[in-house]
């Protein structure tokens, strides 16, 4: 069975359209909302109950200064990360020796 993962790609321009978009998910947290975006490469923003859709928000500015061009790749991590673990909970206990392991 593959992965169903339903998540929007938004990419904003900059820190503003970041809180922008943040903002329109968010509408009751303005404040905290353009203190999270300042400076973030990526966020991830757990799933919409109405639509069963995560978000993740790319920060193109940011990204293109720092060059960490894998940040789609990480915020989409957590994303699996959350699911597998949802749909499979005994896989935190193989997760968490193989973190133990490496460290």
């Amino acid at each position: 069975k593959g992965a169903n993962i339903p998540v929007n790609i938004v990419r904003a321009k900059d820190s503003g359209d970041v809180t922008n978009t943040l903002n329109s998910l968010n509408p009751g947290n303005k404040t905290k909302n353009a203190k999270i975006a300042r400076n973030k490469l990526g966020i991830h923003v757990s799933k919409d109950p109405k639509t069963g859709k995560s978000t993740i928000i790319l920060n193109e500015d940011q990204i293109a200064k720092t060059n960490k061009w894998t940040t789609a790749q990480h915020e989409l991590l957590h994303e699996v990360l959350t699911e597998t673990l949802k749909l499979n909970p005994r896989s935190v206990f193989a997760l968490e020796e193989a973190v133990y392991k490496n460290i």
